[in-house]
């Protein structure tokens, strides 16, 4: 095995991703599910608003939704604050959990971490898998609440337990480096496995590195190209690093300079995209060195990937 090739890589999920992408389409699909269930039941929207207005906590989530998502008419996040509000003070988890992340992003409110913690905690509480999640992720930063790795610890695990990847990805995470538990590789193992078998591509590339280290598992190439393999379909970039290096050496896998090849090229464009032009530079020599450093017999056509690599990285003007 090469040495140093393979690492655990940090996946907490990225501010950016927590703060836009997760909580946007959960409300997207929510609302997307309600317009559906509407329809299907016959009921229209002005029926929904008037059961808002009459209390109805059920009926003032869904209009928050519907005003989050953009769906059935502009988006208004202050008009969506309000409704998830009337519903989250009678107690409604789910509203709870959102009226939260709009404080957390700032959404038809001013940006407040206390303010967001208090409504994640209540959501929290009631065991919404979303809520319990994301308080870990608030102690975990020290964001609202003093940095706490133990407190974090014990919201993934409430989360991870009802099945939220996120949280058995990043609890496994936590076991891996000793963060508000005991070191613990086997626990790791377990967490990542439950995340990566749900789809979690960065439990699945941890995974793959548990497998080619040894670590929590016996060592196993094949496994861990089984793993690498199934984050890299979904664009993980190390994990197309990665299964680079496994065919290249052969280990787990028929050694392939065309394959090879192939995956360093991914890698390297995805870099790329994320703007890492040292990483992407990597790749092409990595390319380069399957002929000259390693004694692979790579097509012309896959030697080419280092070339439009590199213009990639150095276009001209």
């Amino acid at each position: 095995m090469a040495s140093g090739d393979y690492a655990v890589t940090e996946v907490q999920v990225p501010v950016s991703c927590i703060r836009c992408t997760p909580v946007r389409f959960k409300a997207a699909a929510l609302a997307a599910t309600l317009l559906l269930s509407i329809a299907c039941a016959g009921q229209d929207m002005k029926q929904l608003r008037v059961d808002a207005e009459q209390g109805d906590a059920d009926a003032q989530n869904d209009l928050g939704l519907m005003y989050a998502s953009g769906r059935g008419g502009p988006e208004n996040d202050a008009e969506a604050v309000k409704w998830f509000r009337l519903a989250a003070e009678q107690g409604d988890a789910s509203a709870q959990s959102i009226l939260g992340v709009m404080y957390r992003n700032g959404d038809g409110v001013p940006e407040n971490d206390a303010e967001a913690v208090k409504w994640f905690r209540l959501a929290a509480e009631q065991g919404d898998a979303y809520g319990q999640f994301i308080l870990g992720v608030m102690y975990r930063n020290g964001e609202g609440v003093p940095e706490n790795d133990a407190e974090a610890v014990k919201w993934y695990r409430f989360a991870a337990e009802r099945g939220d990847a996120r949280a058995q990805s990043i609890l496994g995470l936590m076991y891996d480096n000793g963060e508000g538990v005991p070191e613990n590789d086997a626990e790791a193992v377990k967490w990542y496995r439950l995340a990566g078998e749900q789809g979690y591509a960065g439990a699945q590339y941890n995974l793959g590195v548990m497998y080619a280290n040894g670590e929590g598992v016996p060592e196993n190439d094949a496994e861990a190209v089984k793993w690498f393999r199934l984050a890299g379909e979904q664009g993980h970039v190390r994990a197309q690093f990665n299964l680079g290096v496994m065919y290249a050496n052969g280990e787990g896998i028929l050694r392939s300079g065309a394959a090879a090849a192939d995956e360093f090229y991914k890698a390297g464009l995805a870099y790329l995209k994320l703007g890492q032009k040292e990483d992407a530079l990597r790749c092409v020599e990595r390319i380069r060195n399957l002929e000259a450093g390693l004694d692979l017999t790579v097509p012309n056509m896959n030697m080419l990937l280092a070339d439009q690599l590199l213009r990639a990285v150095y276009p001209k003007n």
